[in-house]
């Protein structure tokens, strides 16, 4: 794509050519991968339809928007967060998608909002079990709701963990409990009138990390089920190169292999593996006595009848299990013919 000499890109480029040529040329001193067929690209492709999306709202505010998404395109393209590496690729929608459709947000904070917007996206991308498709379009649905560059960013944080990333849900409840009402229902899926469940029974109910909080109306009766699974091979991606073993350490479950020790973070969106180290936390508790005391009783048989407390399952997937650790809302089993964690939980059944 080639850049119009009369776009409102190329004229605010072109009234400070020679400081965006200098800080081009800057950048490829430091970093010698930096070509400039490939950024020229961008600008045409992935800048121009903000900068214009700007101009035909604030013309003034064109020069410090391009100055930034210049500025911080240079930044991301030398960490090669730019271009079409795969986990790039969701940080190129944020410049082509979701700048256009919030011109009055961008104009008011370009380089924050970006450099967020972009972090997130990245991050999102590192998940393979997250849609960031999704979250880009969940984020252009909630911008017109969104009169504040700060308001947006925060419930950007709990869309994102709605996308599927378990290990922000801390940040993201904070993030939603500091949102106005309109926006709270927004983020989960709630009825925009009010009607359904009140938030501060709503804020209750999301203690519990397995509740879902669209179109439930009250609490239901709850069945051990198996909810999901993370983890996999390393040779096709995942993280394990053996048959991980799981462990609890304080109110925390951590997977792990002969090489590296993952934390374990799972609810109603997602689940996902972050990468703790080679070594297991201080205090592991290894023994499952030990685990029966602190989160009640829990017993798998080698046919896969769980027990739980009160309830128990009959999950032949879980048959001649080689390990579990249970953190009070989440049970995580392995086997040995598998590179996955298997996650129960105690979910409500529909209706």
């Amino acid at each position: 794509m080639i850049l119009s000499p009369s776009s409102p890109l190329a004229v605010a480029l072109n009234r400070q050519r020679d400081r965006y040529n200098a800080r081009f040329l800057a950048a490829r001193r430091l970093h010698r991968h930096l070509e400039p067929q490939p950024f020229l690209e961008h600008l045409a492709s992935y800048i121009e339809p903000a900068v214009r999306a700007v101009a035909e709202l604030d013309l003034e505010a064109v020069d410090r928007v391009t100055e930034a998404l210049y500025d911080l395109s240079i930044e991301l393209f030398a960490k090669r967060v730019l271009g079409q590496r795969p986990m790039a690729l969701l940080v190129g929608r944020v410049f082509r998608e979701l700048l256009p459709a919030v011109p009055e947000l961008l104009a008011r904070r370009p380089r924050t909002l970006t450099a967020t917007l972009c972090n997130a996206a990245y991050n999102l991308s590192s998940q393979p079990t997250v849609d960031g498709g999704a979250w880009i379009e969940a984020m252009i649905g909630l911008a017109p709701a969104c009169e504040d560059p700060s308001l947006f960013l925060e419930a950007g944080k709990v869309l994102a963990w709605k996308a599927g990333l378990a290990h922000y849900r801390e940040s993201a409840l904070a993030a939603w409990n500091s949102l106005p009402d309109r926006l709270k229902r927004a983020t989960l899926g709630l009825s925009e009138d009010g009607s359904g469940m009140p938030l501060d029974q709503v804020a209750q109910r999301l203690s519990d990390p397995w509740w879902r909080p669209e179109g439930t109306q009250g609490a239901g009766r709850k069945k051990l089920a198996i909810v999901g699974q993370v983890g996999g091979f390393r040779g096709f991606g995942g993280p394990f190169t053996s048959p991980p073993e799981v462990v609890l350490v304080g109110d925390r479950i951590f997977a792990f292999d002969n090489a590296l020790c993952w934390s374990l973070h799972a609810d109603c969106f997602g689940a996902t593996l972050q990468r703790f180290g080679a070594d297991l936390p201080e205090g592991t508790m290894r023994e499952r006595g030990e685990l029966a005391a602190a989160h009640g009783a829990v017993g798998l048989d080698e046919s896969g009848l769980l027990a739980w407390d009160d309830q128990t399952a009959h999950l032949p997937l879980l048959a001649h299990a080689t390990g579990w650790a249970c953190d009070g809302d989440t049970l995580a089993v392995t086997v040995a013919w598998s590179h996955k964690v298997f996650l129960v939980a105690r979910r409500e059944e529909d209706g």
